[in-house]
């Protein structure tokens, strides 16, 4: 079937014959890019219809009312299921041509499906394959064919791994023991490539689990998986069954939590690895399972609840812990090894919609997660390895962290609220109410290494772009230079917080300075890179704010010494305003600002070893202009003045550029005396 042609996409068939290649009337092709974008969509949807749904059935259950309205919805989720493997597949062979010297991006690729087995065949041959995997005796004393024999199973799995007719039948004729047995068996049996043949049992059982429910006997199978595993060698079973593929979002989330998230704790350490990291695949998933064994987790807002809100008399007593309780326990387990901690961390980011939704449009149940991360569990005694994680909420939150820190609105005194703010910053619509108390602790959760800051970093830059963006022409249509002064302002706080929390965790960092260097190194050096700042891609947001925050001190970042102790913070902070005012100059003609004298017409009457622009027309990066000595200082200098600074005209660049950096500077220091106060 022709799926690039329903998705669109460039044909990218130059000069190929008409009526021959793509422009054939029966030519089948696919496009691996839109497909991606198209497969990812449909998870996603599927994982919102599967959050709500379930959400509303466990209303009504509670209720003892019947969920038959919900049937057409049931039907929409096992339709989506059952076509999900093949998209995946589809996907994975898209990728899979794409990789070919021969195409280029955007090109549509030959693509015909005939030779796919039907329904009937593909479970044959999935019970062929189940014979084979039932007749290998894995207590043999001694065989040395077992490896190759287990590694021809996985094989065989391999090729079908998306087929869920194939793969329900295997599952089904191995039955449910079988089934949780099979990860351990690869493990003790296969010589090499053991992580790799997990991974595709846990591929093949997301094919199977997702589309295969009619296969014969295999509805047992996917059920038993749902029971509380009655030892800690089915519970690893079970985990490695879940630790590689995409599932149902009501079925993993009954699974993790009918084998991780018990009601006297549960697995920890490297067992619970492979439970957290499936549900930070599946972010609906993720808070769905935590709702389940919660008492006040948020769920999806839809009007049946709250029309059913419990009457208190007849209400009976909810005995589960709240969200903080638990996700404090889970911290505790989840601390005890390096991958389990990175997986909560990845779990706590999902579930607060860091991953697949953007800044300043978070969904109201993803928002509300996040809300009781940053306000309750900002003093978890969260292992290093989570830490990074914290960061990629708060960047993926910058719009309320900055309305949290800003000191010049007229609700900093109140505490910390869910619900829409109204910011007197123009752009910032936050979802919900920060204090700066709670602002500056959560910051304490991740300030303490450039490597972890990086995420936030990249959000606040992004942030700052968008509003930056979209306010000059705001102010230059109202002929007011003052519109930008108050998220200047916000943005100096946020970096004073950000600062003062380094500065607060720094006598730590001092006991283990030399640690600290690669972290630093990292953080910025590596990633950045040095001469000229060259960006990878998606750096851009992190490059505006490193240079909007720290100026000058970028230069001591590609150092062999960086400033990681308390008394060069300090000096570092004295530094940076030197380049602040050329990163806002900058940031303002990006976003369409005009300068009387644009940089390369200034450029051409400097004499030779003095430079201020670069080959594309801006300004040169603020380290290089210092590295060229002072005579490209002072040149830099006379470029203000010629643009405005210094003059009567409130609305020139120079002027502009100057007036918004030194109103960072006064928020900057604001918020960093404040910091020293709060805890």
């Amino acid at each position: 079937m022709g799926v690039a042609a329903a998705i669109g996409g460039d044909t990218g068939v130059g000069a190929v014959a008409p009526g021959t290649g793509p422009l054939s009337p029966g030519f089948s092709g696919i496009s691996p890019e839109p497909m991606s974008r198209f497969v990812a969509e449909v998870e996603h949807a599927r994982g919102v219809i599967g959050e709500r749904a379930e959400a509303v059935r466990r209303v009504l259950a509670a209720r003892g009312l019947p969920a038959a309205s919900l049937g057409p919805i049931g039907e929409a989720e096992r339709w989506l299921d059952e076509r999900l493997p093949d998209l995946r597949r589809r996907r994975e062979i898209a990728a899979g041509m794409a990789r070919l010297p021969s195409w280029s991006p955007g090109a549509l690729l030959p693509y015909e499906e005939g030779d796919l087995p039907s329904p009937v065949e593909a479970r044959r041959l999935g019970g062929e394959l189940a014979v084979a995997y039932r007749a290998v005796d894995s207590g043999a004393l001694f065989d040395p064919g077992l490896d190759e024999k287990y590694a021809k199973i996985v094989r065989t799995l391999a090729e079908h791994v998306d087929d869920p007719e194939f793969t329900a039948a295997f599952f089904a004729a191995i039955g449910a023991r079988r089934t949780v047995e099979l990860p351990g068996r690869l493990r003790r049996g296969l010589e090499e490539g053991v992580e790799e043949a997990v991974a595709t049992v846990s591929r093949a059982l997301g094919s199977a689990v997702s589309g295969g429910a009619a296969v014969p006997g295999f509805a047992a199978v996917a059920r038993a998986l749902q029971v509380t595993a009655e030892g800690d060698d089915d519970r690893r079973g079970v985990g490695d069954l879940l630790s590689g593929g995409r599932f149902p979002t009501e079925w993993v989330a009954q699974v993790v939590a009918a084998q991780a998230f018990l009601p006297h704790g549960g697995p920890s350490g490297a067992a619970l690895a492979p439970y957290l990291d499936a549900l930070a695949r599946h972010p609906a998933a993720a808070r769905l399972a935590m709702w389940s064994v919660t008492r006040d987790a948020p769920r999806p807002p839809d009007a049946l609840g709250r029309l059913l809100s419990p009457v208190p008399a007849l209400a009976r007593v909810d005995r589960r812990p709240d969200l903080v309780t638990f996700l404090r326990e889970l911290d505790a387990r989840a601390g005890r090894d390096d991958a389990s901690a990175a997986a909560f961390g990845r779990l706590l980011a999902a579930a607060s919609g860091a991953y697949d939704e953007r800044d300043g449009a978070h969904s109201d149940v993803a928002a509300r997660f996040a809300f009781a991360v940053i306000t309750g569990a900002a003093r978890f005694p969260f292992a290093p390895p989570a830490r990074v994680h914290l960061a990629e909420i708060a960047g993926s939150y910058a719009t309320e962290m900055t309305e949290g820190a800003d000191l010049g609105d007229d609700n900093q005194l109140l505490p910390s609220a869910f619900g829409p703010v109204r910011s007197r910053i123009p752009g910032l619509r936050p979802a919900f109410r920060l204090s700066p108390e709670d602002t500056f602790r959560f910051l304490l959760t991740f300030a303490g290494d450039a490597a972890a800051r990086a995420p936030f970093d990249a959000g606040m830059g992004d942030l700052t772009l968008r509003l930056v963006k979209e306010g000059v022409p705001a102010m230059r249509a109202a002929g007011d230079p003052t519109r930008l002064d108050d998220l200047f302002a916000a943005l100096g706080n946020v970096r004073g917080f950000e600062l003062g929390a380094a500065e607060k965790l720094g006598r730590p960092i001092d006991d283990r300075a030399q640690a600290a260097r690669s972290d630093w190194s990292f953080g910025y050096g590596s990633t950045l890179g040095m001469a000229g700042l060259a960006v990878p891609g998606g750096m851009y947001g992190a490059i505006a704010w490193t240079a909007l925050s720290m100026g000058w001190s970028l230069l001591d970042t590609y150092q062999d010494d960086p400033p990681g102790e308390v008394g060069k913070l300090r000096d570092m902070d004295d530094r940076e305003t030197l380049g602040r005012r050329h990163s806002v100059a900058q940031m303002l003609m990006d976003a369409g600002f005009p300068a009387k004298v644009p940089p390369t017409e200034f450029q051409a009457s400097l004499p030779p070893g003095v430079s201020v622009a670069d080959s594309d027309g801006r300004l040169r990066p603020f380290v290089d202009i210092l590295q060229s000595g002072p005579r490209s200082l002072r040149a830099l200098d006379q470029w203000f003045i010629t643009n405005g600074m210094g003059s009567q005209d409130n609305n020139s660049l120079g002027k502009s550029a100057k007036r918004l950096a030194d109103v960072f500077n006064g928020g900057k220091d604001t918020s960093e005396v404040r910091a020293r106060y709060l805890s």
